[in-house]
């Protein structure tokens, strides 16, 4: 080959080779530039799909605990079916529309002086909470006129709510036959408005004497105390100074005409009585997901 043929060959040979070489130089930055960027993209998925799942399991543990707490709430409530059923069995069938009376006073008067006065009382300390209901729902600071929630839920008023009305009509059995429904409304106003729920605030609410002036503080897990030791002794007070019904334990008055008027309402209440408050001891733990969590491990 003459050499005039081969010096541009060689030199076009040259330059495909830096051509090449520039070309394979230019890709290879590329592609480290894509994974890099792939891999920056990786990372953010990852912490991406790990916040959505705590969101998710924050959100699971919420909702369980939610439903957890309305379901023992209402079986505390159906307590009040035991009762009615128990006591109004065990009474003179001409006085079984008054017992049944004070109990539906005791739930629906309950309800308005728990919300008003009782979980105030009960659960509010310093700004907290106020009366009324104040702390259920606070307006938003945007101008809504939507109510969003407080720092109660309105699951825990429920709760608690139940177990003020089974305080109070504990007492309704005690007094039967004994006190008018005037009189009852009263009481049943002052137990679920005041003193039922300063009874909760010193042994449940962890910022009073009961909880905190003692080296071993008081502990009540289910309210054998604070509900039933409430409402048992405003039964004995009310049944104190009632004293008996007229004619009992009298000679010379036939005893029978005391006899309980239904033993199958008896029975069926003593049922649900029986069934209903294991509720309330399951209920005490509050969250579902944290007694399974303590469960397992």
């Amino acid at each position: 080959m003459a050499p005039s043929v081969a010096l541009p060959t060689l030199v076009t040979f040259l330059l495909v080779l830096a051509i090449i070489e520039a070309t394979d130089e230019l890709n290879t930055a590329d592609l480290l530039r894509e994974y890099r960027l792939l891999q920056a993209r990786v990372v953010d998925l990852e912490s991406s799909s790990r916040s959505l799942q705590s969101t998710t399991e924050d959100g699971l543990k919420a909702a369980t605990d939610t439903i957890w707490l309305l379901v023992c709430g209402a079986l505390v409530m159906f307590m009040q079916a035991g009762f009615a059923s128990l006591e109004a069995g065990a009474v003179r069938v001409n006085n079984v529309q008054s017992i049944l009376l004070k109990n539906l006073l005791d739930v629906c008067v309950g309800t308005l002086f728990w919300w008003a006065f009782g979980f105030a009382i009960a659960y509010g300390y310093g700004d907290s909470h106020g009366f009324f209901g104040r702390g259920l729902t606070s307006w938003p600071d945007d101008g809504s006129n939507v109510p969003v929630a407080g720092e109660y839920a309105l699951k825990d008023w429920f709760f608690q709510w139940a177990f003020s009305a089974t305080a109070a009509t504990i007492v309704s059995g005690g007094v039967a036959e004994r006190v008018n429904s005037v009189s009852y409304f009263v009481y049943s106003a002052i137990m679920t408005g005041f003193i039922y729920p300063f009874v909760v605030a010193w042994g449940w609410s962890g910022e009073f004497w009961l909880t905190n002036d003692f080296d071993s503080p008081y502990f009540d897990f289910a309210g054998s105390g604070i509900v039933h030791l409430t409402g048992g002794i405003g039964a004995l007070v009310g049944a104190a100074i009632l004293g008996p019904r007229r004619g009992r334990f009298d000679s010379s008055v036939d005893q029978s005409v005391f006899d309980p008027h239904s033993i199958p309402l008896i029975v069926l209440g003593t049922f649900i009585l029986w069934f209903a408050p294991s509720s309330s001891a399951r209920s005490a733990v509050f969250s579902i997901s944290v007694a399974q969590q303590e469960f397992a491990s």
